[in-house]
């Protein structure tokens, strides 16, 4: 069976070790290198708020410590469905996420996912627990039809 795919494998590793040197690549252990091409399976709340841009926010606004906060309180699940909804992976990439929170629309819209720009468009909601609904709908949607 081996001797079937040689020359797929062989071309496979030119490749690979094209871009990253086999000396390079040994130094890593398999979830590692993994960790490295696809990112981070951990997701730290805390690190994409310090990184985090506003556009026609604040980060001490209200909807923003808000979103902080439901944001912490998702399952890790939820959280890594939220990276989809803004980044097209559910992992973090291995150089970190700039996460840009843009306030726009009505609050009667569920919030807006930009994967190529990492960026959220996040209505300006009256209540936390609004808040909460329309994200989870909008992540929850959007793991149906982008990650099924």
């Amino acid at each position: 069976m081996t001797g079937a795919i040689d020359d797929k494998l062989l071309a496979f590793l030119k490749g690979f070790h094209e871009l990253i040197p086999q000396k390079n690549a040994a130094i890593f252990n398999a979830e590692e290198l993994r960790d490295a091409m696809s990112g981070m399976p951990t997701i730290h709340v805390e690190a994409l708020k310090q990184t985090a841009i506003y556009v026609n926010y604040v980060g001490d606004d209200v909807v923003i410590q808000w979103f902080w906060e439901v944001l912490e309180s998702f399952e890790h699940s939820d959280k890594a469905k939220f990276l989809g909804f803004v980044t097209g992976t559910q992992r973090v990439p291995s150089d970190g996420l700039e996460l840009t929170i843009v306030r726009s629309g009505a609050t009667n819209r569920l919030p807006a996912g930009h994967t190529c720009a990492k960026q959220l468009d996040l209505p300006r909601y009256s209540t936390k627990e609004q808040l909460r609904d329309k994200l989870l709908k909008a992540i929850q949607g959007c793991d149906r039809f982008c990650f099924g």
